[in-house]
């Protein structure tokens, strides 16, 4: 399944979130969040239709979202996020500051894709 993705791409669909204290799903008051604050970054890509030789794709299983403050440890010591077959992902508590996202998808065998390119996402930016 090694370059499924070489077409895929990653459209932020929403910035970044600040989360309430009790969790994403708390209504965020009007006031500015401190750096200690965490936040949701919410993504959606467009899911391949065909395999790396052109063929069509029928044993797609999902995706794995990775993120990271650093593109190089993206997939090796980001975290990671199994979506299903969604073609969006929602990351949360995450600190304010430059992450990386990184979208792959994941075959009925278990095989996993390369890597699609990186999306940079400024949290916590004004």
């Amino acid at each position: 399944m090694a370059g499924v993705l070489s077409a895929l791409s990653i459209t932020l669909l929403v910035g970044c979130v600040p989360e309430a204290p009790g969790g994403a799903d708390d209504t965020v008051g009007p006031e500015t969040p401190g750096p200690e604050a965490r936040y949701s970054v919410q993504l959606r890509w467009l899911p391949p239709e065909t395999d790396a030789e052109g063929q069509p794709l029928g044993d797609l299983e999902g995706f794995r979202v990775y993120y990271a403050p650093d593109s190089r440890l993206l997939m090796e010591e980001g975290g990671a996020l199994a979506v299903g077959l969604e073609a969006e992902g929602v990351v949360t508590g995450l600190s304010a500051g430059t992450w990386q996202f990184a979208v792959t998808a994941i075959d009925t065998a278990g095989n996993e894709s390369a890597a699609s390119e990186s999306v940079q996402v400024e949290v916590g930016a004004p």
